[in-house]
């Protein structure tokens, strides 16, 4: 199993109201990971999948705020936050087209999928693999 933390920020940017996630909080994370809890949520599917970047994250973790588990929460501005979101995704993708030719389809299909418009209902809905690769 392979584990991603957030060991920066959250809640926003250092100039926009966020705050480093306090080391008392990474450390309980990696806890979880060492003594299992982490891994049995996983089993036990008691997470939950994050916008645009379908990370799975734990519902909740002993002595860790939602606000740090869940980027979302952590952030007063909803729409900010996915704006950020979508930003970083467009990044992620645009800087990713140098590599796409070297890997596999399978890897370009866990890349972010960034949201379209409906034009017919102004609706958003995540368009699915926004990373095209031409394997060679």
């Amino acid at each position: 199993s392979a584990f991603l933390l957030n060991t920066g920020w959250t809640g926003g940017s250092y100039t926009n109201g966020g705050s480093r996630i306090k080391l008392e909080y990474t450390r309980k994370m990696i806890d979880a990971i060492h003594d299992g809890t982490l891994k049995a949520m996983v089993d036990a599917n008691e997470l939950v999948s994050t916008p645009i970047f379908g990370l799975r994250i734990p519902k909740s973790l002993p002595g860790i705020p939602s606000e740090v588990l869940d980027p979302a929460n952590g952030w007063a501005d909803q729409e900010a936050y996915l704006q950020q979101l979508e930003r970083l995704a467009g990044l992620f993708n645009k800087n990713f087209q140098e590599y796409a030719s070297k890997c596999p389809p399978e890897v370009a299909a866990a890349g972010p999928s960034l949201p379209v418009e409906n034009s017919t209902d102004g609706q958003r809905t995540e368009k699915p693999h926004s990373i095209v690769t031409n394997p060679g």
